[in-house]
């Protein structure tokens, strides 16, 4: 089987009622279960956290 003959392949089988379940499965879990986590700024955070208990600690 080619690439071409599988990505048919994979679109036809895309919308069957296995693969929308497993679809509502893995948006559960990415929303729900476990959310991704908003990182933006977490060295920044850490950064600042360290340099406070730095000088707090007189270094």
């Amino acid at each position: 089987m080619g690439r071409t003959e599988r990505r048919r392949k994979s679109r036809r089988h895309s919308q069957s009622p296995a693969a929308e379940g497993y679809q509502a499965i893995v948006e559960l879990l990415v929303t729900e279960a476990a959310p991704p986590l908003d990182m933006a700024g977490c060295s920044a955070r850490l950064l600042d956290a360290a340099s406070i208990a730095l000088d707090e600690a007189g270094l």
